[in-house]
């Protein structure tokens, strides 16, 4: 699998932009993903546009364009219809496609503070502090059981040396 397939799926699957493996170029791949809902977007309109024209009653205001072409994908969903995630008093709360909680923590545009990210078994996997997406203070990493597996230092996304 290439790396453009590798990201496209662990987006879909709903990861935190902080759990996506920073790869060679992400930006590209937004990039691109973004072309490509736009060139939906414009096929969608030009047929649109190519539909005859039906007779209508003269008190009757025309079709609006808009309302014909439904968005190419909803990037908030998944295909069950289960929310990616949800916001509320500026937390914000990432989920599975199955509905368990995969992330929550403090949101104000971009992920600050204290966050915890779990397993889609529901247990508790790691808790770490974040700074404008990225990871900045100490993290810990959990067992199934509960354990400490691993401890971490990082300032602005770079691993400190112990």
């Amino acid at each position: 699998m290439d790396e453009d397939n590798i990201i496209k799926k662990e987006k879909n699957l709903g990861m935190p932009v902080t759990g996506i493996l920073k790869r060679k170029s992400r930006k590209a791949a937004m990039a691109a993903n973004k072309a490509a809902r736009e060139a939906k977007a414009k096929a969608a309109l030009k047929l649109v546009d190519e539909t005859p024209e039906t007779s209508q009653k003269v008190d009757q205001p025309a079709p609006s364009v808009s309302k014909s072409v439904k968005p190419a994908e909803n990037d908030d969903f998944y295909r069950n219809g289960q929310a990616k995630f949800q916001d509320a008093d500026g937390q914000r709360t990432y989920y599975f496609s199955d509905g368990t909680v995969k992330a929550r923590g403090s949101f104000d545009g971009k992920m600050q503070g204290e966050w915890q990210f779990f397993k889609n078994t529901g247990r508790l996997w790691q808790i770490g502090h974040l700074k404008d997406d990225l990871k900045d203070g100490k993290w810990l990493r959990f067992s199934d059981a509960g354990i400490i597996e691993k401890s971490q230092n990082f300032k602005n996304g770079e691993l400190l040396k112990n």
